[in-house]
C-alpha cells in the first residue's frame, strides 16, 4: 500500500502495486512513474485509488475523467 500526501488536506491511497519506487517519507515528484503492477493473464491484477480529503473518503471520478 502506497500513502501519497500532496498536501491540501488530501491523501492518496494506492493498494495492488506489485513494486513501489519510493521509500516511506520520500517526496514523489511529478511525472515520474511510482511503481508497477505485474499483469499476469491467468490473474489479472487490480489498483485500488482511494481519495480522502481531510480524512474522509471521497469520489476521485472528477480527476479520472477528462471534461
Amino acid at each position: 500500500m502506497l500513502i501519497i500526501d500532496p498536501g491540501f488536506g488530501f491523501h492518496v491511497i494506492l493498494s495492488g502495486l506489485d513494486e513501489i519506487y519510493y521509500k516511506i517519507g520520500s517526496k514523489v515528484s511529478f511525472g515520474k512513474n511510482i511503481g508497477i503492477i505485474k499483469t499476469i493473464k491467468s490473474n489479472p491484477s487490480e489498483l485500488y485509488v482511494e481519495v480522502r480529503s481531510k480524512g474522509k473518503p471521497i469520489n476521485p471520478i472528477k480527476w479520472l475523467i477528462k471534461e
